[in-house]
């Protein structure tokens, strides 16, 4: 009889792991709801259907979007070489003013002045490398990876 114990218990278990269909459509609706409500406050019915090619033309239309905003974030960093040109102008005025000043004392000041105002600018300089340019370089760097990985592949 121990074979029909066996049995018995294998029919229990697939009894309670067995789920009715209506309970699982009930959970699909209960995940479908939030879903539902978003895309309605976005403007989208909520009796629509959507189908594949629906989905294929947001999905590219957002892709689009989301690389239109990179390029145009990279486009926005060209202002940074501006500054560097600035900062050129500045180092060689200021190097040109010490190489050209006679006085020994005038020259010391000019040249300890002139190394204080290079730190500051070094320290604004790596709070922008390191704020804004670093992070939209790794960005850009890590989806052109992406990108020739799947081409190369």
């Amino acid at each position: 009889m121990p074979g029909s114990q066996t049995g018995g218990t294998a029919e229990m278990v697939s009894q309670k792991l067995r789920i009715s269909q209506s309970a699982i459509i009930g959970m699909l609706r209960t995940v479908r709801e939030p879903i539902v409500d978003y895309q309605e406050n976005r403007g989208l019915s909520r009796t629509e259907q959507i189908s594949f090619v629906t989905l294929i033309t947001s999905l590219c239309t957002h892709a689009y979007t989301a690389a239109i905003t990179i390029l145009v974030m990279l486009w926005n960093l060209a202002p940074l070489l501006d500054g560097f040109v600035y900062f050129a102008r500045f180092m060689l005025d200021r190097l040109i003013d010490i190489f050209e000043t006679e006085d020994p004392k005038d020259k010391i000041v000019k040249s300890i002045v002139f190394l204080a105002e290079i730190v500051i600018v070094m320290f604004i300089i790596f709070l922008i490398m390191g704020l804004i340019f670093m992070p939209v370089y790794v960005l850009t760097a890590r989806i052109i990876g992406k990108v020739w990985g799947m081409v190369a592949w």
